[in-house]
């Protein structure tokens, strides 16, 4: 369909949206799908995933299940369409000097170290729980904001409106609709457990942070996103997509890049994605050429 114009309004653009003048074309060798993901269909990812539909994506309204589903409809096996790959706003290597609340109960939930995936799916895992669609919120002190290893990025962040800054705790939790009452409670008890170099809690090494206690203090949602999914179509060794049938090459069918499924697991390694594109495109390009 072409001058097809995508439409953020609707519920599912693939079914809704009749923008674009239909057009038919025919392949001599093959056709390639390098189609890409599906992270800002919502209604697939709940459908795959409900935790993935509680996520925001960064991505354009085109990176939707649409293409995907044509391949499915041609007998294409699908793979590890329940995984997304999380982005986070802040650098979360600088969250283990935070403390992270539950943005329905004002609770510490969680051991604030770790890698984006693992802390995104916790966070979503725990909206899960508590059947809420309220973002977890980050909070830092004046020594833990200091701690960060790039303070001018952070520093940025409150320039941007991205990071709150706050004189006292007071402020924070009525931005955040947070319970003050509760708030000091898992402050104090974080703040205890930091004195004793022990969170009984969630098993956080604490020998290198600072209490949550010197004004200002900084605040901000922990809201994972989605911009890339890993699931996708399953392809031979030339990126041919396989049969669900005969797990055999379906004829002068490929995919490439984001479309595919299965080649980095459960969580890509960061920067791996373009990578991935032009060597898997090379290949399929060459196979094509060859036969």
């Amino acid at each position: 369909r072409e001058e097809y114009k995508f439409d953020k309004s609707l519920a599912d653009d693939d079914l809704q949206n009749t923008a674009g003048d239909v057009k038919f074309y025919k392949a001599n060798k093959a056709v390639i799908f390098a189609s890409g993901g599906y992270s800002a269909d919502k209604a697939f990812k709940a459908a795959q995933n409900p935790r993935l539909a509680l996520a925001k994506t960064p991505s354009s309204p085109g990176a939707t299940a649409g293409a995907l589903k044509t391949m499915l409809a041609a007998g294409a096996t699908p793979i590890q369409l329940s995984l997304g790959r999380y982005s986070f706003g802040i650098p979360t290597e600088d969250l283990v000097f935070s403390m992270i609340v539950d943005g329905k109960n004002s609770k510490r939930f969680m051991n604030e170290d770790g890698d984006r995936q693992g802390l995104s799916d916790k966070i979503l895992e725990n909206m899960q729980d508590n059947s809420s669609d309220k973002f977890a919120v980050i909070i830092f002190d004046e020594v833990g904001f200091g701690s960060s290893h790039d303070p001018k990025r952070l520093n940025k962040f409150v320039e941007d409106g991205k990071m709150k800054k706050f004189q006292n705790l007071d402020e924070l939790a009525k931005e955040f609709g947070l319970n003050l009452e509760v708030l000091n409670s898992e402050i104090k008890r974080y703040n205890e457990n930091i004195e004793k170099k022990d969170d009984s809690d969630f098993k956080k090494d604490l020998s290198k942070v600072n209490p949550i206690s010197k004004a200002p203090f900084y605040a901000m949602l922990a809201a994972p996103g989605i911009s890339y999914t890993p699931g996708g179509v399953r392809v031979s060794l030339n990126f041919e997509v396989l049969g669900l049938k005969d797990n055999m090459p379906i004829k002068n069918l490929y995919a490439i890049g984001e479309a595919t499924g299965g080649i980095h697991g459960y969580a890509r390694l960061t920067s791996c994605s373009t990578p991935d594109c032009i060597s898997s495109g090379l290949i399929a390009a060459e196979h094509i050429l060859k036969a």
